[in-house]
């Protein structure tokens, strides 16, 4: 079926509930459930739109990505915004942004990712998001629990999250990454795919089922054929 209003969109991303794309023009629209404001709607008493309803007019878009319970879109001058669920640094609003809501667990409306770094590439995943910097640096935040931020769990004391963008892989330069519930996997600008996290069914492609934060190399590029 086609989504109402006639829209057209150059992004689109399904998340848990909910769906989020970026029309031709540059406006970001979402529409599904509302549970934990993946929506970005500014009205909190909304708890699902049947139809694209348009968020945060004041800014232009090119892609979105949405998340298990959160959202992250990235705006045409390479900022990164992100709503919903805040827990476990998933938005990388940081502390002092979370602290604003104590007592509750949702960032309503889009706010810019803590650091303020320009991105080209955004993937939400189930409790965790990664980028790729405008240079090819990748970042991830979130929930580190199997290492799928890809930093080293033990450091992080009581709390093994993050709530701000951390540089992984400062040694590789990305095109692009993929965030999943329990894993994340990257694509190099050489070609070659690196993968991190969770591995009980094999995900990371190691040839084993052992995980971690260690940023495995899994192949290179595939030769060109002629």
């Amino acid at each position: 079926v086609a989504v109402s209003g006639g829209l057209h969109f150059r992004s689109i991303s399904d998340g848990l509930n909910h769906t989020c794309g970026v029309t031709v023009e540059g406006t970001l629209y979402c529409w599904g459930y509302n549970n934990d404001n993946q929506l970005g709607h500014d009205d909190d008493s909304l708890k699902m739109s049947k139809k694209p309803i348009a968020i945060l007019d004041s800014v232009k878009f090119i892609s979105v990505t949405a998340g298990g319970q959160h959202t992250c879109a990235l705006a045409t001058d390479s900022t990164a915004y992100c709503w919903g669920n805040f827990e476990h640094g998933r938005l990388g609003i940081g502390e002092s942004l979370a602290e604003k809501f104590k007592g509750k667990k949702h960032q309503i409306v889009p706010a810019p990712v803590e650091g303020g770094h320009t991105f080209r590439w955004l993937s939400a995943g189930g409790v965790h998001t990664c980028a790729v910097g405008t240079d090819g640096q990748a970042y991830c935040w979130g929930d580190d629990l199997d290492g799928r931020v890809g930093l080293n769990s033990s450091m992080l004391g009581r709390k093994p999250w993050v709530t701000k963008p951390s540089a992984i892989a400062n040694d590789l330069r990305f095109t692009m990454i993929s965030a999943g519930d329990y894993h994340s996997c990257g694509v190099t600008v050489a070609g070659a795919v690196y993968c991190w996290g969770g591995n009980r069914d094999g995900q990371l492609g190691t040839g084993t089922t052992k995980g971690g934060d260690k940023i495995a190399h899994i192949m290179n590029a595939s030769p060109a054929h002629p």
